[in-house]
Order: C-alpha cells, then structure tokens, then sequence
C-alpha cells in the first residue's frame, strides 16, 4: 500500500505560534508478521555491514602479516627473489 501525501495547512489548528512546522506523520501501527520481517531485514544488515566487514578486515591483516613475515624469515634476500 503506497503511502500517499497530502499538503495541509494546520497553522490554524494547532497553536503553533511563530514555529514553522516542518512535517507531521501518521503511521499504522506494525502487526507481529511485520515486525517480525522489519526486526529479520535489520538482523540481516547487521550481519553484512558490521560483522561481515570486520571479519574480511582482520582476514586482510592477518594474509598480509603472514606475507610480510614470510619475506622477513626467508633464506634469500628480497632483492633477488625476483630475479630467480
């Protein structure tokens, strides 16, 4: 159901005095099928934005930490590992 809005001017109803009012919303309340998708969808992107992106990070550190270590502890010189 697409939500639909409508302009009013409700300066006259309510005694707002000098404020602008910027905007009003009504929402229907969440029935338990949609909290339960709503809260789901949020777990889900919890999952991907912070433990995913944690978890890649430190997997990055750690492969380029073994890189390194395994050039610092190699028998030949770094300058000629290429050339071999």
């Amino acid at each position: 159901m697409p939500s639909t809005s409508k302009k009013a001017d409700i300066s006259k109803s309510l005694p707002v005095g000098d404020l602008e009012v910027k905007s009003i919303e009504f929402k229907l309340p969440e029935d338990e099928q949609e909290k339960a998708l709503r809260l789901h969808k949020e777990r889900i992107s919890f999952y991907i934005k912070d433990v995913v992106i944690w978890i890649f990070g430190v997997v990055c550190l750690v492969v380029i930490g073994g890189y390194c270590l395994w050039v610092l502890t190699s028998p030949k010189p770094s300058v000629m590992r290429g050339l071999t």
